[in-house]
């Protein structure tokens, strides 16, 4: 019998195994694109945060797409960790790194990005001279002062303008701005151009198409950075006004908990540039500064979409879709499009059904039976007083006529002399029938039984008795009755 020891290393051995049947991972702790900031002649650790537990991993690191040389005595890189370490980084050190690992089963990436502050001093500007932008007397980390708005999702800029971002913070100690291009660090060959950095801001000039990207501001002192994202698309010629080809969005309303999606087309000579905007309160509006802006009046945040589709020759589509809906994403949508010469929009509102509580529902079965059961015997009770009053109502008018009626006459008998002797006979007790039912004609003609006068109620008016004689020599009497209706 095999020893449970061993068996336990055996099933250890084969989940290793199981694991180990893929590609590196990212450590669930890890972020891409990160920013590190050092100064001149410091050392840079850049780590490459991939889980080492079950498989050994080798390692290759990029410098602006192209691969370092760890020949030289300044670069090294870790067998175990894969961590880059850069000793004496410099200025040209500045840059966008990415580390590649490999196993037998596949490869990932991370990236980092790197800026070395140089020692010489940036380019004077009247915007270095605000005293309130450095907070001294204790330690705080930064926080904007003053920031390029946004008054569209993306700057449009035609070709041969100029642009100017800022970044102005406070912080202590002073903070610094380092600024990126499309996540990476400005390179020497960029600003060489007809491009300055003053202390807080970024100034291009003469644009070309090529500048479009993202240009973003770091602003960083040793308790911590925060940044800012300024999209920029450089038009190279001028085009009509992007137009709406649809009533699309359309006004929708669903369920809590349900997934929506508007869809926005749009047409135009080049591909516009769209963009979902939520019409948000004026209280929300500090809230995300670089993904609200104001519309006139109003003030919107900016939202994520798919990228815009190309339907037909100038014929764009764009979707937002929101999953999982809930109460705070009701509201007013728009769909913004434009270019350098125009933009247009459209909007739609977007209506929540919040979902019942099953709580309260069966409160709601309970109070909807108790009210129908007390609405059943409210009619049936209306109902018995109508019957019971239309019976009260049918036995007064109804004539008086005796239970019972004893009938008396005188016969003539002949006697043996021939004389005519009068005897007096008692016929058989009669009793009469009930009261009569009004005829159905009389009925429709609203007519009632007139009641008889006590003074005549046995009268021959009112009734009237007769006899048929019979063949065995008894008598059949016959009554007869008159009724008296009034109309």
């Amino acid at each position: 019998m095999t020893p449970l020891p061993q068996v336990l290393l055996a099933l250890a051995f084969l989940m290793k195994s199981c694991r180990t049947q893929s590609p590196p991972v990212v450590r669930h702790d890890a972020y891409d694109h990160r920013v590190i900031v050092i100064r001149e002649g410091e050392t840079a650790q850049l780590q490459c945060p991939v889980d080492h537990s079950f498989e050994r991993n080798y390692f290759d690191w990029y410098k602006d797409s192209d691969p370092l040389n760890t020949d030289y005595g300044r670069l090294s890189i870790s067998e175990n960790t894969g961590s880059l370490r850069i000793t004496e980084a410099s200025v040209h050190d500045s840059g966008h790194y990415t580390c590649k690992a490999i196993n037998g089963f596949g490869s990932v990436d991370v990236n980092v990005t790197l800026i070395v502050r140089g020692t010489e001093p940036i380019e004077s500007s009247r915007d270095n001279h605000h005293p309130g932008s450095v907070d001294r007397g204790h330690s705080k980390k930064p926080s904007f002062v003053h920031l390029t708005k946004l008054h569209h999702p993306v700057i449009q800029r035609p070709v041969g303008t100029s642009v100017k971002f800022k970044c102005e913070a406070s912080g202590a100690p002073e903070p610094t701005v380092y600024w990126l291009r499309n996540r990476e660090a400005l390179n020497r060959a960029f600003m060489s151009r007809e491009s300055k950095q003053s202390k807080w801001g970024l100034h291009l000039q003469n644009l070309r198409v090529q500048d479009t990207a993202t240009y973003t501001c770091v602003v960083t002192n040793e308790h911590g950075s925060i940044n800012a994202s300024f999209p920029l698309e450089v038009i190279g010629r001028a085009r009509g006004k992007p137009e709406h080809m649809s009533l699309h969005p359309e006004n929708t309303t669903v369920m809590a908990g349900e997934t929506v999606a508007f869809q926005c087309i749009v047409r135009g000579e080049a591909k516009p540039t769209i963009k979902w905007l939520k019409q948000v309160p004026e209280s929300e509006a500090h809230y995300q500064e670089q993904t609200v802006i104001r519309l006139g009046e109003e003030i919107f945040r900016m939202l994520t979409s798919a990228d815009t589709v190309v339907q037909s020759e100038g014929l764009f589509t764009n979707r937002l879709v929101i999953a999982r809906t809930s109460d705070s994403d009701a509201g007013r949508y728009v769909c913004w499009a434009g270019n350098i010469d125009d933009f247009n929009f459209l909007s739609a509102y977007l209506s929540i059904i919040p979902t019942p509580s099953m709580s309260t529902t069966p409160v709601v079965i309970i109070i909807s039976v108790v009210a129908l059961f007390l609405l059943l015997t409210i009619v049936v009770s209306i109902c018995l007083c109508r019957h019971c009053r239309a019976e009260e109502e049918h036995s007064s008018t109804a004539p008086q006529v005796p239970d019972k009626v004893e009938c008396h006459t005188q016969l003539l008998i002949e006697g043996q002399h021939g004389r005519q002797v009068p005897k007096t006979t008692s016929a058989t007790a009669y009793t009469p029938p009930p009261p009569p039912v009004l005829p159905p004609l009389l009925a429709a003609a609203n007519c009632r039984l007139l009641p008889p006068h006590p003074a005549t109620m046995m009268s021959n008016q009112q009734w009237r008795l007769s006899h048929t004689p019979l063949a065995n020599g008894s008598r059949h009497y016959h009554t007869q009755r008159h009724l008296h209706y009034v109309c």
